[in-house]
């Protein structure tokens, strides 16, 4: 989007900065111009910056050369007599703009993600007599020689692959599973304890003490 189309005007030689600051934030206040529309089209500059020069302005004699373009470019846009209604055309002009490439992008996007989507193979579907001869011709011979499969390529009009990835299929589907199941008996002998025991008698001898009695005469 260019820029405002500035008037070519005689400068002065010293811009009051404070005042045109001033002024230039009173007009765009009053006709609800944002500061961000101000500075892309005008100055050329972020909403940050615009904000800064309007509400911190400094005397004309401090700024450099490069300082002072964007208060030029202000005091031009601030002596055009058409500023403001020029201002909302650029701005009627650029939101336009926006609307009309946005569906774009999108639809461009889009189909950038339909043509990375991985393309499906499409299933092959045989007819009623194709599966009813493939089915018979498979109770009898599962594995096919290659001169019984050039014979179906001929018979049934289909493509060699197709004959035989049915008849792989079709093995598959049939074979048996085969389920081993270990089964562990466990035996429990019976243990018996012989204990024996001795019972032993004991003897115990008895001695009898005779006592004498002394008699004293």
């Amino acid at each position: 989007m260019p820029l405002y189309d500035l008037p070519k005007i005689s400068l002065p030689t010293t811009i009051d900065i404070e005042q045109l600051s001033s002024q230039v934030h009173e007009l765009l206040s009053s006709y609800s111009i944002g500061q961000r529309v101000f500075g892309e089209a005008v100055l050329n500059l972020s909403q940050g910056t615009v904000s800064e020069i309007l509400s911190k302005p400094r005397p004309w004699h401090t700024l450099s050369v490069k300082g002072r373009e964007p208060y030029i470019r202000m005091y031009s846009w601030f002596c055009d007599t058409d500023n403001v209604q020029k201002l909302l055309a650029w701005k009627q002009e650029r939101d336009i703009l926006r609307r009309s490439i946005r569906p774009t992008t999108k639809s461009q996007n889009h189909h950038t993600e339909s043509n990375n989507k991985p393309t499906l193979k499409r299933r092959y579907i045989f007819t009623e007599d194709q599966r009813r001869r493939l089915k018979q011709i498979f109770e009898s011979e599962p594995y096919p020689s290659q001169a019984k499969l050039e014979q179906l390529v001929d018979e049934l009009s289909l493509p060699m692959n197709k004959i035989s990835n049915w008849f792989h299929n079709a093995r598959m589907r049939t074979k048996p599973n085969t389920y081993t199941k270990d089964t562990n008996k466990i035996s429990s002998t019976p243990l018996t304890d012989n204990n024996d025991d001795d019972d032993g008698d004991n003897d115990e001898d008895e001695n009898d003490d005779d006592d004498e009695d002394n008699t004293l005469p």
